[in-house]
C-alpha cells in the first residue's frame, strides 16, 4: 500500500486541508483545471497544463488526500490502470482559512478564481452563445454605501446562492439521467468584496 503523500491528512481540519491543496501553484491549476473539465486523469491535466506526469500524478493524490478530489472510474490501458478523478469541492477559499493564507498564495488564489471567469465570457462572446433569446444574467453593482451588518448579510445572500447553485445543478443531472436531454454548459460567477472607491 503507498504511503500517504500527505502527513498526518486524517488530522488536518477543512480549513488546514484547504490550505494545504491551495498551497502550490500547480496543485492551484491543477485543481482549477479538475472542477473546469470533470472526470479527467491526471495523464490530461499534466498534457493540458504542460505538467511532467510524475508531478501531475502526486499532485493529484495529494488532492485526493485531502478531499479535493475522488476517483470515478479506473480503464486498464497498456497494462496498467488509468484513474479518472472530478473535484469534489467547488469553492476554493473560504473566510476562515482565507487570514492563514500568505499574501502570495492570497493572490495565486484570486487571480486562479478570477481568470477562469474573464475566460468563460471571452470565449462565451467569441462563439455566439449570447443567444437572440436573452437567457443570461449580467449584473455588476456598485454599493457606494454599506455599513458592516450589511456587508454580513450580503455575503450571507451569494453563500446561499452558491449553495443552491449546487441543487440545481444536482437535480438537473437527475432529470437527465431520466430524459436523455443533452447538457448545457453554462458558467455562473459570483463576486462580492470590498472596492477602494468608484
Amino acid at each position: 500500500m503507498r504511503a500517504s503523500a500527505v502527513e498526518n491528512v486524517g488530522e488536518l481540519s477543512a480549513s488546514e486541508s484547504r490550505l494545504r491543496a491551495m498551497s502550490h501553484p500547480i496543485r492551484r491549476a491543477m485543481l482549477r483545471h479538475y472542477i473546469e473539465t470533470g472526470p479527467i486523469a491526471p495523464v490530461e491535466v499534466a498534457n493540458a497544463l504542460g505538467v511532467d506526469l510524475s508531478k501531475a500524478s502526486y499532485h493529484s493524490r495529494i488532492l485526493v488526500e485531502l478531499g479535493f478530489l475522488e476517483l470515478v472510474s479506473t480503464e486498464q490501458v497498456r497494462g496498467s490502470t488509468k484513474h479518472f478523478y472530478r473535484a469534489t469541492e467547488r469553492h476554493l477559499i473560504d473566510n476562515k482559512s482565507w487570514t492563514e493564507l500568505e499574501q502570495d498564495q492570497k493572490e495565486g488564489a484570486l487571480v486562479d478564481g478570477m481568470q477562469p471567469i474573464i475566460d468563460d465570457f471571452t470565449s462565451a462572446v467569441r462563439a455566439g452563445t449570447f443567444d437572440d433569446d436573452g437567457r443570461f444574467h449580467i449584473t455588476r453593482t456598485p454599493i457606494r454605501a454599506l455599513d458592516q451588518d450589511g456587508l454580513d448579510e450580503l455575503l450571507a445572500a451569494h453563500l446561499k446562492l452558491f449553495e443552491e447553485t449546487s441543487e440545481i445543478e444536482r437535480r438537473a443531472a437527475e432529470r437527465m439521467a431520466a430524459s436523455g436531454e443533452d447538457s448545457i454548459s453554462v458558467s455562473t460567477a459570483q463576486t462580492c468584496f470590498v472596492v477602494d472607491s468608484f
